[in-house]
């Protein structure tokens, strides 16, 4: 896992970084997922797979996933709201994490890039 700092903003790097992995990871043709790739998986997670009716449609080759929260320091504490945006890839895999926050007049910014091996997943 790499922390990224530098002079460049947070955002700056995020989108650079974004900008990168959409190029070097472009979409490719639509992959249906079988019930046989399934095999391996808990009878749970096949059974999951079925009820959500994944079998049968086209496997992500990214996500991106963007929420807002609300952190407490502690109990009875003001919350610092923030913002969050992440992208997944499954190609090669690796995951981009920002996250922007505030906490009285100040903003904070936080970028975390991950490139995993295929077999950190094994």
């Amino acid at each position: 896992m790499t922390t990224l700092t530098s002079c460049t903003s947070s955002k700056k790097m995020f989108q650079l970084r974004k900008s990168e992995e959409f190029a070097t990871q472009p979409l490719k043709a639509e992959n249906t997922l079988i019930k046989e790739e399934t095999a391996h998986l808990p009878a749970c997670v096949q059974k999951y797979l079925e009820y959500t009716g994944a079998i049968g449609k086209s496997k992500p080759q990214n996500v991106c996933i963007g929420f807002d929260a609300e952190m407490y320091r502690k109990p009875g504490d003001k919350p610092m709201k923030s913002h969050s945006l992440q992208y997944n890839f499954y190609g090669n895999y690796s995951r981009l994490f920002l996250m922007k926050a505030r906490k009285w007049a100040f903003l904070f910014a936080h970028c975390i890039f991950t490139k995993m091996s295929r077999q950190s997943f094994r």
